[in-house]
Parts: C-alpha cells; sequence; structure tokens
C-alpha cells in the first residue's frame, strides 16, 4: 500500500482507505467505489486501472451511480477493461442518468448527439442535455445553451432561453458561458426567468453585460484576482422598466457596458 498523500483530501475519500478497503471486502458499495477511485487514481494504491474497474464494476452493479459513471468511462477509453466497448459505456451512463447523475446525463447526451455507442438522435441529446443543466451542471448548463441557441432541424433557436441558461452557467464562473452571454446581449437579446419570479430592468443590465465580460476576459488569462459579486438578479424575465413605457434598449446597453469597462468598472 502507497502512504496516503497530504494535502487536501478529496471528495470521493468518505472513509479511510484502509477502512474502505476491510468494507470494500464485505460487499459495501460505497467502500467498493472508494477503493476503485483509489486505485484509479493512485491515491494510497499503486495506480491499477484493472483493479479500478473490477472495483467499479463490483458497486456499480450494486446500483452506485457514481461508480457506473467511473466503470462507463474506463469503457469508453479502454483501460482496465477487457476491451473498449461504447454500447456497454452507454448502457452504464443510462443507468447513473436515471438516478440523476448530472454527468452523466452531459456525457450519455453527447453520446447521442455524436452517434457514439447509441443511435444518433439530437431530440434525446437535447432532453439529455437539460437534465444536466437542471441538475446543476455547469458544463451542461452551457451546452444545453448552446443548443438551445442553435437549434436543430426539429427546434428552432430558443435565443432568450439559451440566454438565460449561459447566464446560470455564468454564475458559477463558467468562462465561455460569460463569453457567450456578453455576445448575446450585445446581440440585443433578453433574457427570461422559466419560473417568471424576478425581473431585470434596463438599468441592471450594463452592469450584468460588464461582469460577464471581464469575468470571461480574466478566466481565459488565468489570473487569480476575486471578483465582484454576480449582479443581484439572478432570474431573468426582462420586461419593461416599471413606469418607463418603453422596451428595453439592448444596443444602449452595451453603449453602458463599454462606458462601464472604460472607466474600469
Amino acid at each position: 500500500m502507497v502512504p496516503p498523500p497530504t494535502g487536501e483530501v478529496p471528495e470521493w475519500l468518505t472513509m479511510p482507505p484502509n477502512q474502505a478497503w476491510f468494507k470494500a471486502k464485505q460487499g459495501d458499495k460505497e467502500a467498493q467505489y472508494i477503493m476503485g477511485c483509489c486505485y484509479l487514481r493512485g491515491y494510497s494504491q499503486e495506480q491499477s486501472f484493472k483493479q479500478a474497474a473490477s472495483l467499479f464494476a463490483l458497486a456499480a452493479n450494486s446500483g452506485h451511480p457514481d461508480a457506473q459513471y467511473q466503470l462507463a468511462l474506463l469503457l469508453f477509453q479502454g483501460n482496465g477493461v477487457p476491451r473498449l466497448d461504447e454500447t456497454q459505456a452507454c448502457n452504464w451512463l443510462r443507468k447513473a442518468a436515471i438516478s440523476g447523475h448530472a454527468e452523466a446525463m452531459l456525457k450519455l447526451g453527447l453520446a447521442h448527439f455524436d452517434g457514439t455507442g447509441v443511435p444518433k438522435e439530437e431530440g434525446v441529446a437535447l432532453d439529455y442535455f437539460r437534465g444536466a443543466a437542471e441538475a446543476g451542471n455547469p458544463e451542461g448548463m452551457y451546452v444545453y445553451a448552446q443548443r438551445l441557441w442553435l437549434g436543430d432541424e426539429n427546434h428552432k433557436p430558443d435565443k432568450r432561453m439559451a440566454l438565460w441558461w449561459y447566464l446560470q452557467a455564468a454564475k458559477t464562473g463558467h468562462a465561455m458561458a460569460c463569453h457567450r452571454a456578453a455576445i448575446a446581449f450585445g446581440e440585443g437579446v433578453s433574457p427570461f426567468d422559466p419560473g417568471g419570479k424576478k425581473m431585470a430592468t434596463f438599468h441592471q443590465i450594463p452592469s450584468i453585460v460588464t461582469w460577464c465580460t471581464s469575468r470571461a476576459h480574466a478566466l481565459r488569462c488565468g489570473t487569480s484576482k476575486p471578483f465582484s459579486k454576480f449582479p443581484s438578479v439572478v432570474s431573468w424575465n426582462l420586461k419593461q422598466k416599471l413606469g418607463s413605457g418603453k422596451e428595453p434598449n439592448m444596443v444602449q446597453a452595451c453603449v453602458f457596458h463599454q462606458k462601464a469597462a472604460e472607466k474600469g468598472g
């Protein structure tokens, strides 16, 4: 056994490796998953994809969603398994997705979009992307937003909904989502909240655009400078500013964004 590394403890390590090893032998699926991760990453054990795949398979067959997802990744890569098997990988992704596993939904959506291991079905892919987004996965939010923005043969583009999802991903620090949100505002797209709980008024838009643009730039540059808090409007059903009698002018919003940037805002 390799001595456990010092430093930050990984999220998946919910019990000490020596305890996990003992419980894994007794058939504990969580312990089997933990030991699979240890072998996969060489954490307190010599790295072994074969041992990792074997332990993930035990936990996966007992219904452990994270183990199902990790086993699917190994099958996609052909690591630690008899052969690369994209079809079987998608079967495990589907089992994990049914349990609400966000990463599995995203990966399965991409598989359906590309036709990897499953039939190429963009409508099915869109459903999985939406599931991943609604489960809170930032990349899922971004990918779902991209598909809404572009549309396909069976779905018209929905840029307002796409922008709403870009903004949800932007709040997590997703660089490309920040960039796409700023572009969408520049094109005059107005976001809305499916729940219709709050609205963003015209004077609030420039700060949102500025935040998205500056955040995207900083993330691309790899800066560690702390960011200001995301604008307080977190759900966006863009409507007329109360009493103004005019629709929000998104071109004007971009002008304000430019002025704010020039002033270092």
